[in-house]
């Protein structure tokens, strides 16, 4: 367990990616692409994410599974930092988990499979036989092609000036990772809190007493699976398609939190109110985690640990 690294599953034209948590700076909705002058080969265009413009490129073309797709209107992604040289933008379909994977699990990929196997880290096979391709960051920084794209981040509004290279800003207590989710309201988990996430199974029934739906059984073993707005104080979640279970580890055990839906993953700036105004087991912190510089949205930060308490 102490091996296992935090990764990103999506997928993008039909190909399974997963990449480290770690190298994600934020998740990026379904916006607009604008063309311009940039759009040609595996770049889509460009599209705005917290004040930043940047370019946005094929997934599967720049990997080498495939020719460049037909353009595009719109697209969401996930926003990778080049350092000090920009922020480049790759084309994802959906989300598809957070799983924390042991890198001896990942493979070598075969020759041939790929034209630009040198900028993947290898190949997942999940329990399911389903095969995640690992993207490199270390390899794909280095690309010039992928450097040149990354150039062309700039910045559009005043909002996100602060903050150095990064675009985020914000004088708070430190940058974090968060997941976005609506548990009855927007609300953010830290990603360290959330060892997985899954669809919810189809058997799952209405809402038992005290926000407890279900107990799952779950890598072997019992897991019992709370509903997150309830224990806010909101209506209870309804089990859509789009609902998913965080899996938390508290101490040996694991537990489910259903919400209605993941909204993103960002990187924000933590800042905490009034240590007086905390109550001890009160799952909301005290803390809020900001995006998008100092003018950018406030959301309230939830430990789901003392959710349980």
């Amino acid at each position: 367990m102490t091996n296992r690294r935090p990764f990103l599953m999506f997928t993008s034209s039909g190909v399974n990616f997963m990449a480290p948590l770690a190298e994600i700076v934020a998740t990026v909705p379904q916006v607009e692409v604008t063309p311009g002058s940039v759009a040609g080969g595996i770049c889509a265009g460009m599209l705005r994410r917290h004040g930043l413009e940047m370019a946005v490129v094929d997934t599967r073309a720049a990997f080498g599974f495939g020719p460049p797709g037909p353009p595009v209107a719109a697209s969401a992604g996930i926003a990778v930092e080049f350092g000090s040289t920009g922020t480049l933008a790759f084309m994802v379909d959906a989300v598809t988990d957070i799983r924390r994977v042991d890198p001896a699990g990942i493979v070598p990929v075969p020759p041939k499979v790929s034209r630009r196997s040198d900028l993947l880290d290898g190949v997942f096979l999940d329990p399911q036989g389903r095969q995640h391709f690992v993207v490199d960051p270390a390899a794909f920084r280095k690309d010039p092609g992928l450097c040149r794209l990354a150039e062309l981040a700039h910045r559009v509004s005043a909002s996100s000036e602060a903050g150095g290279d990064s675009i985020y800003g914000g004088t708070g207590q430190g940058r974090s990772v968060f997941v976005i989710v609506h548990g009855g309201a927007r609300v953010a988990i830290p990603i360290d809190q959330v060892v997985e996430v899954l669809r919810v199974p189809p058997q799952l029934r209405g809402p038992v007493s005290s926000g407890h739906l279900a107990n799952l059984t779950h890598r072997g073993s019992l897991m019992p699976v709370f509903d997150l707005a309830d224990r806010l104080g909101y209506p209870a979640t309804e089990r859509t398609p789009d609902a998913a279970i965080l899996v938390v580890r508290r101490e040996d055990y694991l537990y489910g939190w259903i919400v209605a839906r993941l909204i993103s993953i960002e990187v924000g700036t933590l800042w905490r109110d009034d240590p007086g105004d905390v109550v001890e087991g009160e799952p909301r912190t005290g803390t809020c985690v900001q995006f998008g510089g100092p003018e950018g949205e406030m959301v309230g930060v939830v430990d789901l640990r003392a959710c349980l308490a």
